[in-house]
């Protein structure tokens, strides 16, 4: 009997959904106690009990109809900092500098490449530290005393993995065979401990011995370490791309030994016992295979070990320095640096944590698929996945431009996230046939654009400061915890609110747009121009079209009130960026022309701005509102009866139209006497039109959030991705001085 539901569990039913549960790196179990009052579990096992869980629900407009009006709030609060948040940090890394160029030391270096024990060793490290991370997620629900505990449980390996992270850094190059030899040590005594406190129900054992397990993923720099440091010149992409290989034979290892030990009637812990067995296995390989001085590994991969012994590589510092010295500090193209590999590693996350935990309630929901079928079709994935990346180290990594291979992954990967949308009509044999094919595409690309990502970034590492190659390699693999954690709250969010493929498609979409925008604004293959251009039109037009389209949860053209959306969000979004752009977009045109194009594109947001007023004027009057945002006064004193964000918006929008009807007379002026006498005047008019930009933006995106109608006003998703631009837009007029905008760094 399951000791939750209370429902019989078969054996064959455990075994088959062993392998749905590998996707769900998560930290807390797919099912929670809150949902108890609200569906009645029913079902031969828990996996099914799950699916049952889900329901269809259109994305986004039934959002805050399915959840509490707390869960919307704390989803919206997410999913709005994760997109806005991967919308500004490219901007900020073009602000900062750009990316630093690609050292010439490393660009011109020997092509050299890992020993093959190394290598083989130091894939089984990974292949060890993925497994017992998946390891315990089929059973630790049933090994704890409540599901949320269970929970807890599986999140402290995560606790365990970034405080052995920063332990882990003080091992050097020098001490890899040490290194090796503790991750052995703790993969031992925390499954022992781990399988000791699950059968006697302890929760806090169960924790302490996830803890010290976890310890073990701080390794996970080490073997970072050994590939880059043995793997150089045009090699290292393609050995970066083959250790995301076996971090995916890791990741499917782990819930596949416990589905054989389940299917031949072990207890719940047996593979915790054959992990702490591998433990001494590995202790042994090391001990055999790894000389204590590693410089007889560097002989064999033909590296000279007195560069490394060399007082702290000081022909690096002064290559660095020489190669810095145009900017004057490694502090601006450093930290664009850190930004671009912490991003980059935690969007990726982000999206297979997605698939990987949506996925099997999709085509439950979309095909009613078995939980056989649906562990199958995993299965399929990840192993394609990882052929996939072992195919491309071997082939095309490394001899194909970084920069070449990146787009062509991130084109694969929207491609095969488009294909995975159902066709209407078309049989769900054909559906579910291009739905796999899809996902298998989706994910091996996502996949293999991390290892090329990371060799592009780990090439720029500045030795001897802040930034270099070593710190570089602890906060990308902190950010991929973290990214697995937020990742795995999203996921989680996103399965409850709405079921199906087209759902998941929709959100992996969205994903993969943020992770192509990110690779080409950050590393700089396009003009800033361009994307001020682009967002802004984007913006614009978004906010008119969803005001006018019931279905978005606009008003509809017949309501006045719709034509207040319409003009001020083509007024200050759209055609006011288009307007302070022209001052500053990189194309060779005539300052008088550009002061033309300035002039007329704000002479139409003072037009538009005026419109937009009246709009929302009448629709108060007509309503017998007030006009001042709810701001009233009884019994000799000043209330808000509407809410402050309401008065907030209010408040911000009289000072931008009281300031654009005295700014854009005066620039008029301002242009006539300049044309007439080459005087120039009102010298703050520039900087007072920033203020007043940056003010529309912040009253807009205020807006965004307000409810206008019985049914509250747009979906979540369109809010999240209005705000997000709105917030880009912000950043790139406030910092529009920085010379670095149009640095092109590939």
């Amino acid at each position: 009997m399951h000791p939750m539901y209370g429902c019989m569990i078969t054996r064959k039913a455990r075994v088959s959904a062993v392998l749905l549960l590998c996707a769900h790196r998560s930290l807390l179990c797919e099912a929670h106690v809150d949902d108890a009052d609200v569906y009645e579990p029913a079902g031969p096992c828990f996996i099914q009990v799950q699916i049952g869980m889900h329901r269809s629900l259109t994305f986004g407009r039934e959002v805050s109809e399915r959840l509490s009006p707390s869960s919307a709030g704390w989803f919206s609060v997410w999913a709005t900092l994760v997109v806005t948040l991967l919308m500004v940090l490219p901007l900020v890394v073009r602000i900062l500098g750009g990316l630093p160029q690609e050292r010439k030391a490393e660009a011109a270096a020997k092509a050299t490449r890992p020993p093959a024990g190394l290598l083989w060793i130091t894939g089984i490290v990974c292949v060890g530290i993925m497994a017992n991370f998946t390891v315990v997620l089929p059973t630790a629900e049933s090994t704890s005393s409540s599901l949320v505990v269970s929970g807890y449980v599986i999140a402290s390996y995560s606790v365990g993995g970034l405080l052995g992270l920063f332990f882990f850094r003080m091992f050097g190059i020098d001490s890899l065979r040490r290194a090796y030899m503790l991750h052995a040590v703790c993969m031992i005594v925390g499954n022992l401990l781990y399988a000791h406190a699950a059968a006697r129900t302890s929760d806090w054992m169960e924790v302490v011995g996830r803890v010290i397990t976890g310890f073990e993923g701080g390794c996970m720099y080490t073997t970072g370490l050994a590939i880059v440091h043995f793997a150089r010149g045009s090699n290292k992409t393609a050995y970066l791309v083959l250790y995301q290989f076996f971090v995916a034979i890791g990741v499917l290892l782990g819930p596949m030994l416990t589905s054989f030990s389940l299917g031949a009637g072990a207890n719940a812990t047996f593979a915790n016992y054959i992990f702490a067995v591998w433990g001494i296995g590995m202790l042994a390989l090391v001990f055999l295979f790894i000389p204590s001085d590693i410089s007889e590994l560097e002989v064999q991969a033909g590296i000279d070990p007195e560069q490394r012994r060399a007082p702290v590589d000081q022909t690096l510092q002064v290559a660095t320095a020489n190669e810095l010295e145009d900017t004057g500090s490694a502090a601006g193209p450093g930290t664009a640096l850190m930004v671009t590999l912490l991003s980059s590693a935690f969007v990726r996350m982000l999206q297979r944590l997605l698939w990987e935990s949506g996925s099997v309630v999709a085509v439950s929901h979309s095909f009613g698929w078995s939980s056989e079928s649906s562990g199958g079709m995993f299965a399929t994935v990840v192993i394609c996945q990882a052929l996939g990346q072992f195919a491309f180290s071997k082939t095309l990594a490394g001899a194909c431009n970084d920069a070449t291979l990146m787009r062509f992954l991130e084109f694969g990967q929207l491609l095969g996230v488009g294909l995975m949308f159902e066709i209407s009509g078309m049989p769900s044999s054909f559906n579910s046939a291009k739905f796999v094919l899809a996902s298998i595409i989706a994910y091996c690309c996502n996949a293999l654009w991390a290892g090329v990502c990371n060799s592009v970034c780990l090439k720029r590492a500045l030795p001897g400061t802040l930034f270099c190659l070593e710190n570089l390699l602890v906060l990308n693999q902190a950010a991929i915890f973290i990214g697995m954690a937020l990742g795995s709250i999203l996921s989680r969010y996103a399965q409850d609110l709405a079921a199906g493929i087209n759902s998941l498609a929709a959100t992996l979409l969205a994903g993969g747009l943020l992770q192509a925008y990110l690779s080409v604004v950050a590393m700089g293959e396009v003009s800033l121009d361009f994307v001020a251009l682009i967002m802004s039109t984007v913006v614009g037009a978004a906010i008119a079209i969803g005001a006018l389209t019931t279905s978005f949860g606009g008003t509809g053209p017949g309501n006045v009130f719709t034509w207040h959306l319409v003009c001020m969000g083509l007024a200050w979004p759209c055609v006011g960026i288009w307007g302070f752009w022209a001052y500053r977009a990189g194309v060779d045109a005539e300052k008088n022309r550009r002061r033309t194009l300035h002039m007329v594109c704000m002479l139409s947001a003072l037009i538009l701005s005026a419109l937009g007023y009246y709009f929302i004027w009448k629709a108060h009057h007509d309503n017998g509102e007030g006009q001042f945002g709810g701001l009233v006064r009884e019994g000799g004193s000043f209330k808000l009866d509407r809410g402050v964000v309401r008065f907030l918006h209010v408040l911000i929008g009289y000072f931008v139209i009281s300031g654009t009807m005295v700014q854009v007379p005066l620039g008029l002026l301002k242009r006539w006497v300049l044309l007439s006498t080459s005087e120039k005047m009102f010298t703050w008019h520039g900087k007072f039109g920033k203020l007043l930009l940056v003010a529309a933006l912040a009253a807009t995106c205020v807006g965004t959030w307000i409810d206008f109608n019985s049914k509250g006003s747009w979906p979540m998703p369109l809010k999240a991705g209005l705000t997000a631009g709105l917030v880009g837009l912000a950043v790139l007029t406030t910092w529009s001085e920085s010379p670095s905008l149009g640095k092109s760094i590939l």
